[in-house]
């Protein structure tokens, strides 16, 4: 069988000259015309000959928002410029053969000059520069010159105001595959003790535990307050321990069937069986029937999902009642021995954490994943069925929207629990699969092609879809990896941006960090002989004051915490009892503390500088180890990605695409921006498909992205981030609610209260 990197692309047409060739406007765009008004005669004159090469953005026209009628009315302004016609060009985001080769194409600008405002009455107004028939002998403008640096213009406001505008897309190159072989002879691994997996498997069990609980409990004092308020009928809320109990066994013992009943839900599909899998996969095929032949277990049920997503998964806690899904987007981009590969990890995790019963057994750690996966769908599913309503029911939509922002954070709540065990159970399975198929390089590269395959869902979606965060903790990859990784350049060399993280800034991940994994493979295979398929460069050290800025606020809620302790027990003896309190006021101090230490070296003061044109993402990241306490100021142009509609109004799926790389982004808005938080006309995604320059700070974590700032148009509109101001209020408000406990709450007020003394009545 050809290997699938072989099969070949249709390239996009092409003029005499190999560029791609640009569609042209069908009318002329009536919002130059006020722009020509506003500026000086010779740089109006220059606006005709030019107004034939403006390109249009890309419109994702078959969102269901954009379809909306119901979507909350954006300002008038004459300025804003109607796009009519989709532009294709070159693929900006390099990946494998097989993927989808559709891509955005980048905006050609009139000029490099901003929108300025204008007066409505005068937005369709001719003025006579535009017919003055010398305007074909003007030079071009220095905008367009490349030898000469874009000219900048201040708004009336004083601030720097300037042209985002992304860069001509080149012809892509895909990226070479080493294809490294795998060994002809190999000694079996050390199996690793699995013993720290129940561990932390219990500890998973009873941290989901306690936060459904709290959950439960805090809703239920939140309805109590409502009730007395609204009726004047008061009931005393109790911790719902047995509901809680109830519903964690509920979701762990049905899971299987009813995540069944959910994948019907992500799309068309199929049963796939092993002779029709056999036919392009034989590799594949054999070892899912030797596994099972040896085990004398049932066949393994095999589901082709059609879907454009590369990702294979499974769930199930019984040989019975297992799944294990192959997405046709997989199997367009892995070749047979990396297919393989990732079907061996996949079915290791069933003997994982097992308890063995006669011919049977049940999957223990598999099923606990399972089981977590099926309480995180139901939260995430009314979030979504609250948002689309919005959508439809415009009246309801702030109510609808509000209930739904809230479910969402009961899931983002809930999957902490079982966040660390994911990551532990993906190392582990990576380890296990060498002895189901022992080619580490094999496996290596199906984790980069699955994470590359990820951006050409970006590419062809706009945004990613909800299937990375419903099965969230199933996935082999991470879809903040796998869009970086794929947009990346192809002369750009793995080894320049895999490199070792530390392992504390991958908590917020249920995969384990990429570079981890592919570190252990690569000396797998160093140890089998065998040359590696990528290499992994060392870990930079990091300083200690680094670390320690990060983690500034937990460090100061645990030294508050202990000196409260110690606080307290002194109190006892001055008061003749201890006094608890102290510690849980010391701690918020602590916590509050340490966040306002660190604000200033989280978001250092933003340059007035012109944005990047041609943004060296590349560069920025990979110019050293740097802790995400340490932002660095950046201003990047590129076009903003995301999903459009209303299950992305907290801006969820907000990606800055640019020739180098995409960037995910964090969007807070700022406080005086709070009204356009229900989709009003500075919100993101009224900006999405547009050419943008982005201003804010860059941090690499696990995988890099960018706090904004603000977000700039052509036109001129503007949306302002709040991550500085956020993140000040919440000091503030940890040390208020610090010092209210310390002084009005446990006995430790009564040191400060003098002592009322006992009057003498007289005998």
């Amino acid at each position: 069988m050809a290997d699938a990197d072989q099969r070949p692309t249709n390239p996009p047409p092409a003029d005499a000259g190999g560029q791609p060739i640009p569609e042209k406007l069908s009318a002329q765009e009536p919002g130059l015309e006020s722009v020509a008004s506003e500026q000086s005669s010779p740089l109006a004159e220059l606006e005709a000959p030019l107004s034939e090469e403006l390109l249009h953005p890309l419109e994702l026209a078959d969102h269901s928002l954009a379809q909306s009628s119901n979507l909350p009315a954006l300002d008038p302004n004459p300025l804003e410029i109607s796009v009519s016609s989709v532009e294709l060009g070159d693929n900006l985001l390099d990946v494998d053969d097989n993927l989808p080769t559709q891509d955005f194409n980048s905006l050609e600008l009139d000029d490099n000059f901003p929108v300025q405002e204008t007066n409505p009455t005068e937005a369709f107004t001719n003025p006579p520069e535009l017919d003055n028939p010398s305007v074909e002998q003007l030079p071009p403008p220095p905008a367009l010159n490349p030898e000469s640096p874009a000219p900048e213009l201040t708004s009336p406001e004083g601030t720097l105001t300037t042209t985002p505008q992304l860069p001509t897309p080149q012809v892509p190159v895909q990226r070479a595959w080493r294809h490294a072989p795998r060994p002809h002879k190999w000694t079996q691994l050390k199996r690793s003790p699995t013993w720290p997996l129940w561990l932390l498997g219990l500890g998973t069990l009873g941290l989901a535990y306690v936060l459904v609980l709290t959950s439960f409990y805090w809703v239920g004092q939140v309805g109590s307050q409502v009730l007395f308020f609204a009726l004047r009928y008061f009931t005393w809320v109790q911790p719902p321990v047995w509901i809680t109990v109830g519903v964690l066994w509920l979701c762990l013992t049905v899971a299987p069937w009813v995540l069944r009943l959910s994948l019907r839900r992500l799309g068309a599909g199929r049963t796939l069986t092993l002779a029709e899998l056999g036919e392009n996969f034989p590799e594949t095929a054999r070892l899912l029937e030797k596994f099972s032949t040896d085990r004398r277990w049932p066949p393994v049920k095999l589901w082709c999902l059609e879907s454009p997503v590369a990702v294979v998964w499974s769930w199930g806690w019984l040989p019975r009642a297992h799944w294990l899904v192959i997405t046709t987007g997989a199997q367009s981009v892995l070749a047979d021995r990396e297919l393989a590969a990732l079907v061996a990890q996949e079915l290791s995790r069933r003997l994982l954490v097992r308890l063995p019963l006669g011919r049977t057994a049940v999957f223990v750690g598999l099923g606990l994943l399972t089981g977590l996966t099926l309480l995180l769908q139901i939260p995430y599913l009314i979030y979504l069925h609250l948002a689309h309503l919005g959508e439809r029911w415009s009246r309801v939509s702030w109510l609808t929207g509000t209930l739904s922002w809230l479910f969402y954070g009961l899931w983002w709540l809930w999957r902490w629990a079982g966040l660390g065990f994911a990551r532990v159970f993906t190392l582990y399975a990576d380890r296990r699969a060498l002895q189901l198929t022992p080619d580490p390089n094999a496996l290596a590269r199906g984790i980069l092609k699955l994470n590359v395959a990820t951006a050409a869902v970006l590419e062809e979606k706009g945004g990613l879809p909800h299937l990375y965060d419903l099965w969230e903790l199933l996935l082999p990859v991470h879809p903040r990896w796998g869009v970086f990784l794929g947009t990346l350049p192809p002369e750009v060399p793995w080894e320049q941006v895999l490199r070792p993280r530390w392992p504390w800034l991958n908590l917020s991940l249920a995969q384990a960090d990429v570079t981890t994994r592919l570190g252990y493979l690569m000396r797998v295979a160093h140890t089998w002989s065998i040359p590696p398929e990528v290499t992994i460069p060392e870990r930079e050290p990091l300083p200690w004051r680094q670390h320690a800025l990060y983690l500034a606020p937990w460090l100061g809620l645990g030294a508050g915490w202990l000196l409260g302790w110690v606080v307290g027990l002194l109190m006892g003896w001055i008061l003749s009892q201890p006094d608890r309190w102290v510690a849980v006021a010391l701690a918020w101090l602590g916590w509050g503390c340490g966040a306002l230490v660190r604000v200033n070296f989280l978001y250092p003061d933003l340059p007035r500088t012109r944005p990047e044109a041609e943004p060296a993402v590349v560069e920025a990241i990979t110019a050293g180890a740097h802790s995400p306490a340490c932002g660095q100021p950046q201003y990047w142009q590129g076009q903003l990605l995301g999903r459009l509609s209303w299950d992305n109004v907290l801006g969820q799926d907000l990606w800055l695409a640019t020739r180098q790389g995409t960037i995910p982004l964090h969007y807070q808005p700022s406080p005086s921006y709070l009204r356009h938080l229900w989709l009003g006309s500075r919100h993101p995604l009224r900006l999405i498909g547009k050419p943008v320059a982005v201003q804010g700070w860059l941090r690499w974590g696990a995988t890099p992205w960018l706090d904004v700032e603000q977000i700039e148009t052509r036109q001129g509109k503007k949306t302002k981030g709040g991550h500085p101001i956020w993140a000040t209020l919440a000091a503030f408000a940890a040390i208020a609610i610090g010092v209210y406990i310390l002084g009005f709450v446990g006995v430790s007020w009564q040191i400060f209260t003098p002592t009322e003394s006992i009057p003498d009545l007289g005998s």
